[in-house]
């Protein structure tokens, strides 16, 4: 099975670095990519997280306005509500940052 989705766009904030309780650091980075379409641009908006080692280059390497190349896979997040209620979200999580 494949789960890997490439992304080649330009960071729109610098990435931000954060900790989990257990000292995981993990990172936010937020990317615009651009397609086209019966001969119009559209601009979409990504947020991708990366962990570990990714998660520190990206944030000592990167600053918003770079173009990166970000191989990521896809992952679903459940979220339970108290009333019940679940929302499934699907997360970028990158493998490489370039």
């Amino acid at each position: 099975m494949l789960n890997r989705v490439e992304l080649l766009g330009n960071l729109t904030h610098d990435p931000e670095l954060r900790y989990t309780g257990q000292g995981f650091p993990y990172c936010f980075i937020r990317l615009a990519t651009n397609r086209y379409s019966a001969g119009q641009q559209f601009t979409d908006f990504h947020f991708v997280t990366a962990w570990h080692g990714h998660a520190e280059r990206a944030a000592q390497e990167l600053k918003k306005g770079d173009r990166v190349l970000i191989e990521a896979r896809l992952e679903t997040n459940v979220i339970s509500h108290e009333d019940g209620r679940r929302d499934e979200r699907i997360r970028l999580v990158a493998t490489r940052v370039l």
